[in-house]
């Protein structure tokens, strides 16, 4: 948190020392032994003794078309018999029946038939006799808790290693536990699980990640880094091999069978122990079939341990338990966010009480530290104490009369009366007008204006009153509530300091001075409610490898959020921090308000003789083809008159206008033709300024002097800002801080409302939606370039990004903005010339809207290029086509399935690879029917269907070579590689009736028993790592070992739509993309 009042030199200093210890933490994190090395070396392996023989890769082509059997044990003396190196635990309590349990029983031996089984029952279990397994049979009770039952398992094993076999509904040779023993040896890992498959097919990595903050626990399926082509996990849904003695140690502690292992992964998480996920072994697992209610009940000890309101699955399953449930109590403490419930409750205390206003015709408003929260949270600020509301006391109608409105909604009305002066309510008598409203866990504060207090409301607020959007509502506010909250707290309203109760401060009106916030009184709750992404192990492990990678890419591309901190250590020139003259006089800031209760007062400006008069300084720029009549113009004009009388007012026009003479403004008329550019119009308004600085009076509605342009000028001058702006009030009352960030990544352009640094009560922004102050100096060189008014200024902020000058805006001046009534198509058509320039195929604006571009409006070319991302229209066209072909392979009852670089994707990116080249299929080719003879299904679908073999000049399902096909879709060719019905064989059986199945653009789309074990065998070593297509990297044919490396220079170093702005690792940093 920045100091109080601090200048600009002090900022500066912050971001510069902000900025060095992120990089000394990087450093020092990846000096940290959380490397696979570190394992090795931590664990003692690397001697002479392995626990399992080494794997011998047979090579690409092994075992084609499967890619099973491409590894293979080799006859090593240095290890121990496998039987003597690990166990399995079984809890028979996660099976109906007896059957179940006999059927997982017989296929272990099957496929291990010397190893152990420890067994928890509730009752022994009859075991067939042709099952030799050595089973240790363990009785306990029916309703013994699942830790005391895994917990008893693991201290009857005598293994060095056990496999926690959870959930396992059949049992296959694809466990590979050679495998994952291996990864646990000698990558020194406290846990590695692998794929599982759900009875009904669907295949999954069982990686993901989590994230414990503010109350919510967050798991998100995914990796970041892996090794050996394991993926390193926070946590792993499969069954999993762990030493025997890191169980005994870190023992579970949760009775339920669906948070034992949640409970386990997070503890080892938060110790900093590392969980791997092998996607190349497989377990068959049973489907959950617990109902919701019976899942939130067995999540409760789970949340109340970890201090939690909110749990989000990564099957977007969301959890929100009360705070009776969680047993969170809403008194603040310092240094202690509230809880979610909390917050819940007290925002929905004040949209209820708004409610109980509206139906008794009582304005009321938001007011005190609830305005400043729905400013800068949307809602209540996270460190609450209260709430508080005004309202405008009335005559003939009281909230006291209707206090049952209250009680039926649970909560207590009362009369504020300090010192018991007030026995009963009394319109005339201010003190005994006040309320306080009891809430669950809350008071909050009502507070009562005498109707004087409102004369002038309504004119100003022109028949509707600002709203600010609060809880998911539009609430009323003050006029103008960024100016109100800033006159009522004093100076960096927009940096936080917690409540002046929890500060110990004498009353709400001190002078509101942010800081640091206060010393958490649980710092060891600190890795639960403050968790950063630096606390992941797994961020541990890329740190050091990552650490110029981020630099680069943060002084390259500049698309990440430190630009701000960059934008604020650009020092400003020597004349802006000495200006002499300065150009506007500064203002004082009145801390006893006059102004009580609507804080709306002007800012005074003190007397000084070193500034020049302000028409001299600025001057106004209107851009008339904003408007649909001559009226429009000429209320704002008047408008004017009144806030800036002496201003000069540039406007543009296609033909003059007749100017009231009472309006004695100076405007002056410049004629552009009626459909002249945008850009033509507002770079010939900023020629001919004549000031040092202009106001680019973008779609104004109506103007007060609510826009406070002398501050917005100090801001320029003083901070060495590029351009200001202010809050945005629409017709509808509608307030917003007008400021957004911006991110260009992978074609898509994403703005988002909010904030990271602000100064001077001011926030730094990548795009403002308001008019804005800039120096005209500035206009003159970074000029407008968009020909449409609805991109001329995104077009604007884009570049002043780029060029990472500063833009801010200051939500206590305030502008009246008139709403866009374009049409979504008008709007679309009017995006394209800036869709094309930036190279993009999404933009999502920060009301929601999402603009999709096809490749033909964004004249994107699917032509693979090393380094380049492949556009996301491409990569839709290709996903789509892929879909459609497996949906005809249905419809004709051929059995097809995604195979080899299109397999990878959907394993890494459930979808195509981002630098892909092509697709693959693979199908079994029927004797009764064929593709060929059914051309027309692709044909009508757009595509064309051809034999991929120059020699073979028909289709022939007997010859090999003569079966496979490709299939040219817009912009791609996909291979349909043709299989033998003997070739398939095994199929059937091994699937168990239901195929394999990936999740892949949208849809669980047919794959191979086994896709990541069919991958690693396929591509060789490291398959979790990405290498750009042999195509691209000039390799001689597919069946080359996979070399995961750097990704290759982008030949446009910087754009959003480079490779190597990612590491070559991880699914995660594509999918954020």
């Amino acid at each position: 948190m920045l100091p109080s009042g601090c200048h600009t030199p002090n900022v500066h200093k912050y971001a510069k020392n902000a900025l060095a210890r992120a990089v000394n933490l990087l450093r020092e994190l990846g000096d940290e032994a959380y490397s696979p090395a570190a394992h090795l070396a931590r664990t003692g392996s690397g001697q002479n003794r392995k626990d399992v023989c080494p794997e011998k890769y047979l090579g690409t082509s092994a075992d084609y078309p499967w890619f099973e059997k491409g590894r293979v044990l080799t006859n090593c003396t240095n290890a121990p018999p496998f039987p003597s190196v690990i166990s399995i635990l079984l809890n028979g309590f996660d099976y109906v029946d007896d059957s179940q349990i006999v059927l997982v029983l017989r296929e272990i031996y099957a496929t291990y038939p010397r190893l152990t089984v420890q067994l928890a029952v509730a009752k022994k279990v009859v075991i067939p006799e042709e099952v030799k397994l050595d089973i240790h049979q363990h009785i306990l009770g029916k309703n013994s808790a699942s830790n005391d039952v895994w917990n008893g398992l693991v201290e009857k094993a005598t293994t060095d290693y056990v496999l926690v076999g959870r959930r396992i509904e059949r049992f296959q040779w694809y466990a590979l536990l050679e495998r994952l023993v291996r990864v646990v040896s000698e990558l020194g890992v406290d846990a590695v699980g692998g794929a599982l498959r759900t009875p009904d097919g669907h295949w999954s990595m069982g990686c993901q990640q989590t994230r414990l903050r503010n109350y919510t626990l967050t798991y998100r399926d995914g990796y970041h880094m892996s090794s050996n082509s394991c993926a390193y996990c926070d946590y792993i849904s499969s069954p999993f091999v762990s030493r025997t003695s890191t169980l005994r140690v870190v023992k579970f502690k949760m009775a339920s069978p669906e948070t034992v292992f949640r409970d386990y992964f997070l503890r080892l998480h938060r110790d900093r122990k590392s969980i791997m996920s092998c996607p190349d072994a497989m377990f068959y697992v049973l489907a959950n079939n617990e109902t919701a209610l019976s899942l939130h009940k067995q999540w409760i000890p789970l949340i109340q341990t970890y201090v939690l309101n909110e749990v989000n699955l990564a099957d977007n399953r969301k959890m929100s338990f009360s705070c009776t449930e969680a047993k969170s109590s809403c008194v603040s403490k310092a240094g202690v966010i509230q809880p979610v419930c909390c917050v819940k409750v007290l925002a929905k205390a004040v949209i209820d009480v708004m409610d109980i206003c509206t139906n008794l015709g009582v304005f009321c408003h938001l007011d005190g530290g609830t305005q400043l929260g729905a400013i800068k949270f949307n809602g209540i600020l996270p460190w609450e104490a209260d709430a508080d509301l005004s309202y405008v006391v009335r005559q003939n109608v009281s909230f006291w009369d209707h206090r049952e409105q209250f009680t039926k909604l649970g909560y207590a009305l009362e009369l504020m009366s300090p010192g018991n002066k007030c026995r009963r309510f009394d319109p005339n008598n201010k003190h005994c007008n006040h309320f306080l409203v009891a809430v669950p866990g809350w008071r909050f504060e009502l507070w009562g204006a005498s109707p004087k207090d409102i004369t002038d409301f309504q004119d100003k607020h022109h028949l509707q009153a600002t709203k600010v959007y609060f809880g998911g509502r539009w609430l009323n506010a003050n006029i103008s509530p960024g100016l109100t909250s800033r006159n009522r707290y004093g100076y960096e309203v927009l940096r936080h300091a917690e409540h002046w109760r929890t500060l110990r401060g004498k009353s709400s009106w001190m002078v509101y001075k942010p800081a640091s916030f206060l010393k958490c009184p649980r710092p060891e709750l600190a890795t639960v409610v403050e968790l950063t992404a630096w606390d992941s192990s797994v961020m541990r492990l890329m740190a050091k490898k990552a650490l110029k990678h981020t630099l680069d890419i943060l002084e390259e591309s500049h698309i990440e959020t430190p630009h701000n901190l960059l934008h604020i250590m650009r020092k400003p020139s020597t004349e802006t921090q000495k200006p002499v003259p300065i150009d506007v006089c500064p203002e004082k800031l009145v801390t006893t308000n006059p102004d009580y209760s609507w804080f709306t007062n002007r800012p005074v400006l003190t007397d000084c003789t070193n500034a020049r008069p302000f028409q001299t300084v600025l001057s106004i720029l209107l851009n008339g083809f904003d408007y649909t009549n001559e009226n429009q113009i000429i209320l704002i004009l008047r408008d004017i008159s009144v806030a800036y009388p002496r201003l000069t007012v540039h406007l543009a026009v296609p033909e003059k206008i007749i100017i009231p003479v009472v309006l004695k403004l100076t405007i002056l008329q410049h004629i552009f033709r009626k459909k002249q550019a945008a850009n033509d119009v507002w770079n010939g308004l900023v020629g001919m300024a004549t000031t040092d600085y202009v106001l680019v009076g973008r779609r104004i509605e109506r103007f007060q002097w609510y826009a406070l342009l002398e501050r917005l000028v100090r801001v320029v001058s003083e901070l060495g800002v590029d351009a200001v702006g202010g809050a945005l009030r629409t017709p509808d009352g509608h307030w917003s801080m007008g400021c957004q960030q911006t991110r260009l990544r992978n074609y898509t352009l994403t703005y988002r409302d909010g904030y990271h640094v602000s100064s001077n009560s001011c926030a730094y922004c990548d795009y403002i939606s308001s008019p804005f102050v800039s120096r005209t100096s500035t206009l003159r060189v970074v000029k407008f370039k968009m020909a449409s008014p609805e991109t001329v200024f995104h077009d604007y902020f884009l570049r002043l990004k780029r060029e990472r000058k500063s833009v801010m805006s200051c939500p206590d001046a305030m502008f009246y903005g008139f709403a866009n009534k374009e049409t979504a198509l008008s709007l679309h058509k009017q995006w394209i010339p800036l869709i094309q320039t930036y190279v993009l195929n999404e933009v999502n604006l920060a009301n929601n809207r999402k603009m999709s571009f096809s490749c033909t409006e964004a004249m994107s070319s699917c032509l693979s290029k090393a380094g380049v991302i492949q556009p996301v229209c491409c990569i839709n066209i290709l996903t789509n086509a892929v879909v459609d072909i497996l949906d005809i392979c249905t419809n004709l009852h051929i059995f097809c399935h995604l195979d080899t670089g299109t397999l990878v994707g959907a394993i890494k990116f459930h979808g195509i690879l981002p630098w892909e080249v092509d697709a693959a299929l693979s199908y079994v080719v029927p004797q009764n029917t064929s593709f060929w003879d059914h051309r027309e299904q692709f044909t009508k679908l757009g595509y064309e269907l051809k034999i991929m073999n120059d020699d073979c000049r028909r289709f022939d399902p007997n010859n090999k070579i003569c079966n496979d096909l490709l299939v040219a879709v817009p912009g791609w060719t996909i291979e349909m590689w043709g299989s033998t019905p003997k070739d398939i064989t095994r199929f059937p059986r091994r699937h168990h009736l239901q195929a394999t199945k990936l999740f892949f653009g949208g849809r669980w789309l047919t794959v191979n028993i086994s896709p990541g074990l069919t991958s690693r065998n396929r591509y060789g070593y490291e398959v979790l790592r990405h290498a750009e297509h042999w195509r691209t990297l000039r390799g001689n044919d597919s069946w080359a070992v996979y070399k995961p490396a750097s990704f290759l220079k982008c030949p446009r170093p910087g754009q959003h739509y480079c490779l190597d702005q990612y590491t070559a690792d991880g699914n995660l940093g594509f999918m954020d993309g």
